[in-house]
């Protein structure tokens, strides 16, 4: 079942996600929150068919640090998993 929430248009990707769990964290009004991701948006021109993943050359992520920081990502590699069938 689809969350039909809203969206940000311009956003490349974006997830519906049904709420899991909220769980506290340490003494201050913070929680760690866990959803169950029911549908995917992603726009047409990063997405690879043939593959059926993203191109994250077009995608050109960005990755949030801590604070107010957040970093672009430029270096990005592939690693072979260790066997075909891990988890991880």
């Amino acid at each position: 079942m689809r969350v039909r929430s809203p969206r940000v248009v311009e956003a490349p990707i974006s997830l519906e996600c049904r709420l899991a769990q909220v769980i506290p964290v340490g003494n201050g009004p913070h929680s760690l929150v866990l959803g169950e991701i029911v549908y995917f948006h992603v726009r047409d021109d990063i997405y690879d068919p043939a593959t059926g993943r993203i191109h994250m050359a077009r995608l050109k992520p960005v990755g949030r640090l801590a604070g107010h920081a957040y970093a672009h990502v430029h270096d990005i590699f592939e690693m072979t998993r260790p066997s075909e069938n891990y988890a991880g």
